[in-house]
């Protein structure tokens, strides 16, 4: 089980969508309507997989985001487990990048 960071901004919209597990929150091409249960259980389980594989709180995830489900549930993830999401814009040219990494010094980094 990986060490969730509570009482942060996270803690308090997961609890708020406990509420009804069972309603949409997210909508991608690739999955169609994502419930909140669905949501909350899939960041937890990519969060204790990052916490088994050493990512803690305050490390730096470096994430070049796209429109899919695997990068909302890697961006909850991070913030479960009270690790600093560090984004990178796709369109970043190798110098920039290397920029953003110099000065971030991630831990890790996930791009699809």
């Amino acid at each position: 089980m990986s060490k969730e960071v509570r009482d942060c901004l996270l803690s308090l919209v997961l609890d708020q969508w406990s509420y009804d597990q069972n309603a949409n929150q997210f909508y991608t091409t690739e999955t169609g309507w994502i419930s909140r249960g669905r949501l909350e259980e899939e960041s937890r389980k990519a969060a204790t997989g990052m916490y088994r594989n050493g990512i803690l709180a305050g490390d730096r995830v470096l994430i070049f985001p796209d429109r899919s489900f695997e990068f909302i549930r890697i961006y909850l993830a991070t913030l479960r487990l009270g690790a600093v999401a560090v984004m990178a814009n796709p369109e970043y040219t190798d110098s920039e990048v290397t920029h953003l990494v110099a000065l971030s010094k991630p831990t890790a980094f996930w791009t699809r």
